[in-house]
């Protein structure tokens, strides 16, 4: 009935050409085939989802879009197409999804998309490239074809498992947490899907059993990411007896949960036998979490966590670890991935900036100062506005008080965490 519907409007018009037609239905009730229906708009071009038709009809809608542009006739009829299986596609954004879904920005340092048979990836995105403030920040559409719904859902699962981009935030890991709700995987999924189950979709909160594993295996990676090849002896390593090592790590999860910083002591030893092989008693929070660890080849490790087995790669970026968790660890470490950074003390007297400070939730472009250093503002009143991926970001003052300083002007561009301007303390 939907699809008689959109043909029926394209007709009415004397539409001729590739294009979409949205409707929405009623789920009062669960949605079924007799569920009443509304339009809502048309757009004449193909949309970002035209990739799950293709794949289930096997045709090139492109191909067909030009053709039919330049005059030439449909190759087939409607009778001509059949659907074959069931297709899923996910889009992958720069975007934090437990900070309300901000778009991000930031160069992807680190980039490997899935391989796997009947996964289709469009993109136009490389290792390297930078997602900017000046366009929509989708990464790449990740699509899969499956023999049914359930088959599909198996497929776009371990397609995020194997999907790793570091430098920036994304919502790979919401996505995984959606195909893998019960909601999700029974369909007939409606709007209110993400504030029904948001507890359960974005950022949920971490064990201290869970992040003293991540604090382990991100101490065996740093200290793997330290050898001169990826099987010799570590830097600083003894050629006899036991290395020790503290740290404190600051781990953040891809899923928008709070950071949390571990402090990590470490007792190391390697098997003499077999120099790949990494031994690691690692104690956090009163946990001591037991380690084996072995490179497996492309920066994977083989780890044994208290002697369950999972493989875990690792990836050094500047001062930053990532570790992404490729093999469904399950309650050892529940999330696809991972950053933890290293926390080192400095004590050269460096200022850190003033707590008065107010700073650029995301990059963006400056369109409005409405203070003026020395002036009195009340709390609630607006100081700032800035525009970033089409929508305007009110800076607004938590507090009364008088403006310290005001550190940007209209049309300047400013990066994540920038100081836009401060109150006195």
């Amino acid at each position: 009935r939907m699809g008689e519907a959109a043909v029926n409007a394209a007709r009415a018009v004397g539409y001729v050409g590739a294009g979409t037609v949205e409707f929405m239905v009623d789920a009062t009730d669960d949605a079924t085939e007799d569920s009443p229906f509304y339009f809502m708009e048309m757009n004449t071009r193909l949309q970002v989802e035209h990739p799950v038709t293709e794949m289930v009809t096997g045709l090139d809608l492109v191909d067909l879009q030009l053709r039919v542009a330049a005059g030439q006739p449909l190759p087939f009829s409607q009778n001509d197409v059949i659907c074959t299986g069931h297709a899923l596609e996910a889009r992958i954004y720069a975007e934090n999804p437990g900070a309300g879904f901000l778009p991000g920005s930031g160069k992807i340092k680190h980039l490997r998309e899935p391989t796997l048979e009947n996964v289709r990836v469009d993109t136009g995105i490389v290792e390297g490239d930078s997602v900017t403030v000046h366009y929509d920040p989708m990464i790449s559409k990740l699509v899969v074809h499956g023999q049914n719904r359930e088959h599909a859902l198996k497929l776009m699962k371990a397609a995020l498992a194997e999907y790793q981009v570091a430098g920036l935030a994304t919502n790979i890991e919401f996505c995984r947490a959606c195909v893998e709700h019960h909601a999700f995987a029974k369909g007939g999924v409606d709007t209110s899907f993400i504030s029904k189950y948001e507890g359960e979709l974005l950022g949920v909160e971490r064990g201290t059993e869970v992040d003293a594993n991540i604090a382990a295996v991100a101490m065996v990676a740093d200290t793997l990411a330290q050898c001169p090849t990826k099987v010799g002896m570590p830097f600083g390593f003894r050629t006899h007896g036991t290395t020790f090592r503290n740290a404190n790590f600051e781990i953040s999860a891809d899923d928008g949960s709070p950071s949390k910083t571990v402090s990590v002591h470490g007792q190391i030893s390697q098997n003499f036998d077999d120099k790949s092989v990494l031994h690691m008693d690692v104690t956090t929070s009163d946990i001591t979490v037991r380690v084996e660890a072995q490179m497996s080849g492309d920066d994977r490790i083989k780890i044994l966590i208290n002697g369950i087995p999972t493989y875990v790669t690792y990836v050094r970026l500047d001062d930053d670890i990532y570790l992404f968790n490729g093999s469904h660890g399950g309650l050892l470490m529940p999330n696809l991935s991972y950053k933890v950074k290293e926390i080192i003390d400095r004590f050269d007297g460096s200022a850190t900036g003033s707590s008065g400070a107010y700073t650029a939730p995301m990059p963006g472009k400056i369109i409005k100062v409405m203070v003026k250093e020395g002036e009195q503002v009340k709390e609630g009143q607006t100081m700032v506005i800035m525009e970033a991926m089409k929508m305007e970001h009110v800076i607004k003052a938590n507090k009364d008080g008088v403006v310290e300083s005001v550190s940007v002007q209209v049309d300047d561009f400013v990066d994540d965490s920038q100081v836009l301007c401060a109150l006195e303390e």
